[in-house]
C-alpha cells in the first residue's frame, strides 16, 4: 500500500498520493522593516499562511463512481474550522489546514482519475504532549520553535481556598474560592477560559493572574493540586 495522509481524523484508502507534493519548508514571513537615520530596524514579523499542493489519484470505473468519490472527497475535506492534516512521510507533523476553495483539479486517465488538492496551514504542530505538574516546582523540556497554547486539568484531592498554577517565571493563574475536593479545574490558554466542573468560573480568576504561554526550552512549572497539561510543540 502506498503512503497516504489523514485529514481531520479520517483516512481514504482509496486516495492514493502521488509524487510533486509543493510545500515550504517553513510558513512564509512578512517582515515590516522601517528605514532609519543609522540603516534600517525590523518593527514586525508576521506569519502568513503555508501552502501545501498534494497530487493525489484514485480509480473510478464509471462516471457514476467517480461522482460518488468526489462527493465523499467534499465531505471529507470541507471543514468550517481548520483540521489536522497529517502526511504518512512526515511522522511527527502535523498541519493545522482547510481546503482552498477551488480544489481537486482532476484529469481522467482511462479509470484513473488525478488531481491536486490544494491546503491552507495555519500552523504546524508535533503530536499532543502531556505533563503532569504537581505542587512543588519541577523542571519541564518544551520542545518545538515556537511558544505554544496549553489547557490544563485537576480534579482537587482537597478542600482549598486557593487553586494557582505558575511557571516560576512571573506567570501564573490564580483563582479565588473556597474549592471543595472533587472540584474539576479546566483551564484554557488560548481561549482564556476558566471552568469549575464544566461550568464558566471566570469570577474566581484574580486580577493577579498573568497569563502565559509554554516556551521551548526548560520550564518550571507548579499548580496547588495534581494538575495535568497538555499541549502540542509548535513549529516554524
Amino acid at each position: 500500500m502506498g503512503k497516504g495522509m489523514s485529514f481531520n481524523g479520517v483516512r481514504k484508502d482509496f486516495v492514493k498520493l502521488t509524487d510533486g507534493r509543493e510545500k515550504s519548508f517553513y510558513a512564509p514571513l512578512n517582515r515590516e522593516v522601517m528605514k532609519t537615520q543609522w540603516g534600517y530596524r525590523l518593527k514586525k514579523t508576521t506569519t502568513e499562511l503555508l501552502s501545501i499542493s498534494q497530487p493525489i489519484e484514485y480509480v473510478a470505473w464509471s462516471d457514476e463512481e467517480a461522482l460518488l468519490k468526489k462527493s465523499e472527497l467534499a465531505s471529507w475535506l470541507i471543514t468550517k474550522e481548520p483540521a489536522p492534516l497529517r502526511f504518512d512521510d512526515e511522522p511527527g507533523r502535523i498541519y493545522w489546514a482547510v481546503v482552498e476553495g477551488e480544489n481537486v483539479e482532476e484529469k481522467e486517465l482511462e479509470v484513473i482519475r488525478s488531481g491536486v488538492i490544494h491546503f491552507s496551514s495555519f500552523y504546524t504542530t508535533g503530536e499532543k504532549k502531556e505533563i503532569t505538574v504537581l505542587p512543588a516546582f519541577q523542571d519541564f523540556t518544551i520542545l518545538g520553535q515556537e511558544e505554544t497554547v496549553w489547557k490544563s486539568k485537576s480534579t482537587l484531592t482537597r478542600s482549598m481556598s486557593k487553586y494557582t498554577l505558575e511557571n516560576g517565571l512571573g506567570g501564573i493563574i490564580e483563582l479565588n474560592y473556597n474549592f471543595t475536593q472533587g472540584d474539576v479545574i479546566e483551564v484554557d490558554y488560548e481561549k482564556r477560559r476558566v471552568t469549575r466542573n464544566g461550568q464558566p468560573f471566570a469570577v474566581a480568576l484574580s486580577l493577579s493572574s498573568k497569563w502565559f504561554p509554554l516556551t521551548p526550552g526548560t520550564m518550571p512549572l507548579k499548580a496547588s493540586d495534581t494538575t495535568t497539561v497538555t499541549y502540542y510543540e509548535r513549529y516554524h
